[in-house]
């Protein structure tokens, strides 16, 4: 079920579609959720400079005060001095918390007028003050200090204040309160998103893994029905090649029966025409002409029989036989031919087909090789029979070549279709070395019960 639903969510028409509208959804939500928590910070911000900006406004407006009643009362001038210090701050200070107010806009104009107004107010009872005392008159400026209307602008001045705190911390609440809340939306976003985010993930791997081991289930199913054809073809091929062999030892034995009885027959009659025209000796020499050509005919039919189907591997066995075309090869190219050949177990269809390799390489060497040395060796290692043949020829590029130019992909059909291997290494100017491996007989009694090299090699003494 799952995979089905997986499958088919890829596949789908709208899926790619929803994949986009969703990524779009969530980045458009978080950048939003960005903005507000930045408003939301921004707001904070201000609302804590525009606190402590109050705050100060207040102290310094008490340390002026302060200040100013000090000098009344002593005439001190450095409490004139704080008292002048506290003003430029007191400015400077409201100043700086009605900006930070208006930026957040908590307040509006007509309440910034207000408390500057009241202010004003404020610093000009405080004037007097100063004034007075500057002028010598303490007892009026003590007056003052001690004057109801003055108490009230400070009392006043002080409550607006109060509310304008208020209305600060009221806003700072609140900010915080929102800061609170878009956290916790984007702690949701974010822990939605990584679970849709891992769960994807986990399908996607999960699908993968399922592909994964589809992909080498069917890797192996097609290896077994690679080897499953391979072996069929290995074994239409042996059985191609066992076909060719079982016809050529039916034109063999066809033109030994029937070719060779026709042949025999009138080499007989001509042997009778012979004695009966001693007296003639015209006609004599047409018959002796005419026994010339059958001896050459049946010469010719034994050469087509041999090459059918090699009688000395017959009757002389596989050694023998090897050894006897080694002989004739040598004979025939007129170069050396060295030949190592060990009695090994092979059943009969095997002994065939190392005579066939070993033929068809000493035709190509006849062919094309122009070599000076040809060396044969056959031996048993193991459970294996190897014969190699190798010349010092001008040997050819493996690569480039065709093996059934040579007859090379028929040695190569030939031993392989009896469960054995087969290789050609050559090069330009280098020789080629042709080697062959095929399994020994299981049973090597039967195996060469018909080759009396072997039966002798293995004889007790």
């Amino acid at each position: 079920m799952e995979r089905v639903f997986v499958s088919k969510l890829a596949q789908g028409r709208f899926t790619v579609p929803i994949v986009v509208a969703a990524t779009l959804t969530i980045m458009t939500v978080s950048e939003l959720s960005y903005q507000q928590r930045y408003r939301i910070t921004a707001t904070g911000t201000g609302v804590v400079d525009a606190r402590i900006n109050a705050l100060d406004t207040a102290r310094w407006l008490s340390e002026t005060e302060l200040g100013a009643r000090a000098y009344a009362a002593s005439g001190d001038p450095k409490d004139r001095e704080i008292y002048e210090q506290g003003l430029e701050k007191v400015e400077i200070s409201l100043s700086q918390t009605m900006v930070n107010l208006d930026r957040i806009g908590i307040v509006d104009r007509s309440h910034h007028d207000t408390l500057r107004r009241m202010l004003d107010e404020r610093l000009a009872t405080l004037a007097a003050w100063v004034l007075a005392t500057q002028e010598g008159r303490l007892a009026d400026a003590q007056a003052l200090t001690r004057n109801d209307q003055g108490r009230r602008l400070r009392d006043d001045f002080r409550a607006r204040f109060s509310t304008l705190l208020d209305g600060v911390e009221k806003e700072h609440q609140e900010a915080r309160a929102s800061l609170r809340n878009a956290q916790a939306n984007d702690r949701v976003l974010l822990h939605g998103v990584t679970f849709l985010a891992g769960l994807a993930l986990v399908l996607l791997m999960r699908q993968v893994n399922r592909d994964r081991q589809e992909r080498e289930q069917a890797r192996l199913r097609l290896a077994d029905e690679v080897r499953a054809r391979t072996a069929e073809l290995r074994e239409l091929a042996g059985h191609l090649v066992t076909a060719q062999e079982d016809e050529r030892a039916r034109l063999a034995r066809e033109l030994h029966d029937e070719l060779g009885s026709l042949l025999t027959a009138s080499k007989l009659d001509l042997m009778r025409l012979r004695r009966a025209l001693e007296s003639s000796p015209v006609v004599l020499d047409r018959v002796n002409s005419l026994e010339v050509q059958i001896n050459k005919g049946i010469a010719l039919k034994r050469n087509i029989i041999e090459a059918l189907r090699p009688s000395s591997l017959e009757h002389l066995g596989l050694t023998a036989s090897l050894s006897v075309l080694c002989e004739e090869s040598s004979a025939t190219l007129g170069i050396p031919v060295h030949a190592t050949i060990a009695a090994v177990a092979l059943g009969r269809d095997a002994r065939l087909a190392v005579y066939r390799v070993v033929q068809e390489a000493l035709t190509n060497i006849s062919k094309y090789a122009k070599a000076s040395e040809v060396r044969i060796t056959l031996t048993l290692a193991g459970d294996r029979v190897e014969i190699s043949v190798v010349d010092d020829g001008v040997g050819f590029d493996t690569a480039s070549i065709q093996l059934a130019r040579h007859g090379l992909r028929g040695m190569k059909v030939r031993v392989e279709s009896l469960g054995g291997d087969f290789d050609i290494h050559s090069a330009p100017g280098q020789g080629t070395r042709l080697r062959a491996s095929l399994p020994t007989s299981q049973d090597p009694a039967s195996a060469n019960e018909d080759d009396p090299a072997f039966a002798e090699s293995t004889a007790p003494t």
